[in-house]
């Protein structure tokens, strides 16, 4: 309300236009967050009697990959009160969200192009959703990508924050174990055996263990024993909260067993040593 993002509605009777969409909202917490640490979420797609308001928007060219919900937060009153916002700016939420984001950031930063070309290709190709994934080979090169950063983006209005430098321990990068100071990537199978071991062993439960999030795949000489084992039980028609048994029960324990026994995996983020200019990968 402080920044009107939102309006409160005087008389929810009294509307602009033929119809009204209410949004329902909740709060996500998550402590172990540097940075906002609560977090709204809406659901533009609830249905009741009719189309949600997803069913009715233009999605619109697709940026990024981008899951937000829902916005729903009811005040734990006697009696219950239950106060009307309007929205007095874009709605996120919505399936046109990911789009609207990515290209209100290009269409600011494209106005430097001529000024700072090199800076607006980089900063571009570094940006996901709302992080910015970047670095350079001395703390001079990340200083000047930042200050430039932060220039650009500061001046339509975007705050830069959340920076990882070289003390920190380890971070996550879109998902990603990454320890700082040695630049590499951390996957722990170990945690995956453990969640097989204390789930009951169905075929639900077998995909879940399966779906270890690895964007770069750098896990799969681990996991294509996994997924073949799945489709072995697709094969066998067992259905998807039976118990396994026999043979099939055995040969799952022994893939617990080895997950669980596993060691803590690091990868090299920096492929090659050295600065030596730009290389491509075929």
């Amino acid at each position: 309300l402080a920044r009107v993002i939102v309006e409160t509605v005087e008389d929810p009777g009294v509307v602009d236009g033929e119809k009204v969409h209410y949004l329902p909202h909740h709060a996500v917490v998550r402590r172990n967050k540097t940075t906002t640490k609560v977090r709204v979420v809406f659901d533009a797609s609830a249905r009741s009697n009719g189309p949600s308001l997803n069913d009715c928007l233009h999605v619109g060219p697709r940026f990024n990959q981008m899951i937000l919900g829902i916005l729903l937060w009811n005040l734990d009153e006697e009696p219950p009160v239950t106060q009307v916002l309007r929205y007095a700016r874009v709605v996120f939420g919505v399936n046109r969200s990911p789009f609207l984001l990515k290209a209100t950031i290009r269409h600011h930063v494209e106005h430097y192009r001529d000024s700072d070309p090199l800076v607006v290709i980089s900063l571009l190709e570094s940006i996901y959703v709302d992080d910015i994934i970047e670095g350079a080979d001395t703390e001079e090169g990340v200083w000047k990508l930042y200050c430039d950063y932060k220039r650009i983006l500061s001046e339509g209005g975007f705050n830069l924050h959340k920076y990882i430098a070289k003390h920190l321990t380890e971070q996550k990068v879109l998902g990603i174990r990454w320890k700082v100071k040695e630049d590499a990537l951390v996957f722990d199978i170990r945690e995956v055996g453990e969640l097989a071991n204390v789930t009951g062993p169905t075929k639900r439960n077998v995909q879940a263990v399966g779906q270890i999030y690895d964007p770069l795949e750098i896990l799969t000489p681990i996991t294509i024993r996994l997924k073949i084992f799945l489709q072995e039980l697709h094969k066998s028609r067992i259905g998807w909260d039976q118990q396994l048994t026999g043979d099939l029960l055995n040969r799952w324990r022994i893939l617990v067993s080895e997950l669980r026994r596993s060691n803590l995996i690091e990868i090299p983020r920096y492929y090659f040593k050295g600065s030596g200019g730009e290389r491509a990968i075929n």
